[in-house]
């Protein structure tokens, strides 16, 4: 059956429909996040404490690195005009 035109055809849609589907649940999933994160107003991020030039908290408390920068620098889009 799978030799035929008929079965790649049947293999074909099945892989279609399963793409489709995926595309589908991961468009809802992706907005649903960013939707939630903007009327959240604010990014959450981890970080690993004492991690040098990644994560590091300096002597007042406030970290600095890479991994706090970054998403600093990302959430600076999702800040509402005031």
């Amino acid at each position: 059956m799978f030799r035929s035109f008929r079965g790649g055809l049947i293999i074909g849609l099945a892989v279609a429909v399963l793409v489709g589907i995926i595309a589908i649940v991961y468009e809802f999933y992706d907005t649903r996040t960013l939707k939630r994160t903007v009327r959240r107003g604010e990014v959450l991020c981890g970080v690993n404490k004492g991690l040098p030039g990644f994560s590091n908290p300096d002597d007042k408390g406030n970290w600095t690195g890479f991994d706090v920068d970054f998403p600093r620098g990302g959430g600076g889009d999702l800040r509402r005009p005031e």
